[in-house]
């Protein structure tokens, strides 16, 4: 048995220090308690600055102004020492009642206030310029030595160990915008049960409760987490290896005006993931071409078959179809191979004349509209049919020089006015309504007022007695002629219903492979490694031809089975590689008086390896709540009444730990 207790104390800054009945004396135990409680104050030039001061009251206020050392004398104009690269900052001095309040905080020449860290110190001042003239002796160690040592506390090369700049989680990270959600909303599906049980208990502290409704600023974040349905840990990170797995297919599906559908799937490790997005999202991942592909024909599936871009000594052949870029009459191949020649208009004009990588070929019985046309220029062939603007159809004009140029297909479906004001009530292949005008006073097609004007000279090309048909490409055979792993067979079971059959596809399980409607007959293929293209035209053999089609494959379905097992053990390897930076700050969550705190300092108790990249994103937020809590830190201790100073003294703390911790890990991943 141990005779004597093991205890350990930790140096703090927050506690009051007694100072002297004479006034005079105070700039003096002012300035040896800073270097007493922030040693490292000694490596710059600090200034005590007390006004007003009432030594009666025993009343003082002013600031520590802390810049570079330099020979610039005190008292230089701002401006010049600015100019001399000589940077300062502020550390606030409150004097109550001859007690002289934490010197803890730092208020930038941005005039951000923050905890007082040598880290934070070193940033908010160290912007060294070649102009400033050191202040040191030859033969001490030159300032540039101290100002960039070359490695410091492990989170930083140079600036005088001041931290990184947090920002995204590595180079492929994301900043959180202030319109993103707060960080207990998207932390809450990664939310442990155990620490969410653990939040629960503290909660049913009857005074915690009482701090909790008496806190209006609080009671939105209680609420959330609430309603908050926690997770079993592991599984999250699980989820997360596994979608390191590069797709090898994925399918846009158009749901309604600006939404859609996206699927995709590795054939290594099958496991159909499906997110919904925006029409803005949709276009930045997958380019304006698919997406309008998938406006107009409902969905648009993409295969990494490498079948894309594959040359063949053929493409060099006169007679083989090339990719048309300019207005003519081509001869071109539906998927069933047969010969059509007609009009191709390469570019359409969207409703506000934006040229879209789009084109439009019709001969009078047939049309397509898609993201490429491949054909063999001819001299002769269909007409193009001149009609009364109804229906559907899309506006076109030719010049003289032989060019050409359309929109979009559009859908008028009323007429208004007559003569040269007439107007049209239409929609566009997205289904948005618009006013169509056709008007002599302007040259191209523009939008203006919310209408779509149409330029005099253009006349109607009438779609509406023409059938749908896909085109072929001139890859289509060449991707289709590359070796095969093996092969699987299509059976239709009437007009959109396919099932299939075949060795790569034995792991799945009849179910996933049988009575597949025709989006997801083109996914599976595409899985398989089916150019689109090819899976089109063999699904419409199989339709048509009333019998079993064989198509080629490359690739096996592997169900994820041992896989997702295998991804749980990684994920719990790597849970014990990460620090542990959650904090619990319920109390002092109940009494902070401010939203974007409370979010922030009761998000700390729910961090964890599955969501630290969460943390990492939002670290400029989780920032601005820890510069909200420094100003209500002062405004307490000059005097603001119902704000408890322990309880933001310890939030700001605690916060400041967990800032350093991920910033650490931020740099560490992106280096």
């Amino acid at each position: 048995m141990d005779l004597f207790i093991e205890t350990s104390f930790e140096k703090s800054s927050s506690a009051e220090v007694a100072l002297s009945e004479d006034p005079n004396a105070w700039p003096s135990e002012v300035l040896q308690q800073l270097f007493k409680a922030m040693p490292f104050v000694a490596d710059f030039e600090p200034h005590v600055q007390l006004d007003p001061v009432d030594g009666e009251r025993g009343y003082g206020f002013g600031a520590i102004q802390v810049t570079n050392k330099t020979e610039m004398q005190l008292g230089t104009p701002e401006e010049a020492m600015q100019e001399a690269g000589v940077r300062s900052a502020k550390i606030p001095i409150v004097i109550r009642d001859r007690m002289l309040q934490p010197l803890d905080l730092l208020v930038t020449d941005n005039s951000e206030m923050l905890p007082l860290t040598e880290a934070r110190l070193r940033q908010a001042i160290f912007r060294p310029q070649i102009f400033d003239i050191t202040g040191t002796t030859p033969g001490d160690m030159s300032m540039i030595g101290q100002l960039y040592p070359p490695y410091r506390q492990n989170y930083g090369f140079g600036g005088g160990g001041a931290t990184m700049s947090a920002g995204p989680m590595g180079k492929e990270g994301r900043l959180v915008s202030s319109s993103s959600p707060e960080l207990l909303t998207a932390i809450a599906p990664t939310i442990e049960r155990a620490h969410y049980d653990e939040w629960k208990t503290a909660l049913a502290e009857k005074g915690l409760q009482a701090a909790f409704v008496k806190n209006a600023h609080a009671r939105p974040a209680v609420a959330m987490l609430l309603d908050s349905e926690p997770m079993e840990g592991r599984y999250k990170m699980a989820e997360a290896i596994l979608g390191q797995v590069k797709p090898d297919v994925a399918q846009l599906v158009r749901m309604g005006e600006g939404e859609y559908l996206v699927k995709s799937a590795s054939a290594r490790l099958w496991m159909v993931r499906q997110e919904r997005m925006s029409r803005p999202e949709a276009l930045r991942v997958f380019g304006q071409k698919t997406v309008l592909a998938a406006d107009i024909s409902g969905s648009a599936t993409l295969t990494a078959d490498g079948a894309d871009g594959a040359d063949d000594e053929e493409d060099h052949l006169e007679d083989t179809p090339a990719l048309v870029s300019e207005f003519g009459i081509y001869r071109v191949e539906d998927l069933r191979g047969r010969s059509l020649v007609g009009y191709v208009f390469p570019a359409l004009l969207d409703t506000d004349g934006t040229s879209l990588p789009i084109s439009l070929f019709t001969d009078g019985s047939e049309a397509a509209v898609q993201g490429e046309i491949f054909g063999v220029r001819v001299e002769g062939g269909a007409s193009l049919f001149e009609g009364e603007p109804r229906g559907h159809g899309a506006f076109f004009r030719t010049f003289p020089d032989g060019h050409g140029e359309a929109t979009l297909p559009l859908t008028l479906e009323a007429s208004l006015g007559s003569g040269q004001g007439v107007s049209y009530l239409g929609k566009t292949f997205t289904e948005r309504e618009i006013d169509v005008q056709i008007t002599p006073d302007v040259a191209h097609v523009t939008e203006a007022g919310g209408a779509m004007l149409i330029p005099s000279d253009m006349q109607w090309l009438s779609l509406d007695e023409t059938s749908p048909v896909i085109l072929a490409s001139a890859r289509t055979k060449t991707a289709e002629a590359k070796a095969f792993l093996d092969s699987v067979t299509i059976r239709a079971g009437g007009e959109g219903s396919f099932s299939f059959q075949g060795a790569p596809l034995r792991k799945l399980g009849a179910e996933a492979c049988s009575f597949l409607e025709t989006d997801d007959a083109l996914f599976l293929l595409g899985a398989l490694g089916v150019p689109s293209e090819v899976a089109a035209r063999k699904l419409a053999e199989a339709t048509t031809g009333a019998r079993p089609v064989t198509v080629g494959v490359r690739r096996t379905i592997e169900p994820i089975g041992k896989a997702g097992e295998q991804a749980k053990k990684l994920a719990g390897e790597r849970l014990q590689q990460l620090p542990n930076l959650r904090r619990s700050l319920v109390k002092e969550a109940g009494e902070i008086p401010d939203p974007v705190a409370v979010d922030t300092v009761l998000a700390l108790g729910f961090l964890n390896p599955e969501n630290i990249r969460t943390f990492i994103e939002y670290l400029p937020r989780i920032d601005n709540a820890q510069k909200k809590m420094c100003e209500l830190l002062l405004a307490a201790r000059l005097g603001l009444r119902d704000v408890p100073v322990a309880a933001i003294e310890r939030a700001i703390r605690t916060t400041e730990e967990v800032i350093e911790g991920l910033r650490i890990i931020a740099f560490q991943t992106s280096s």
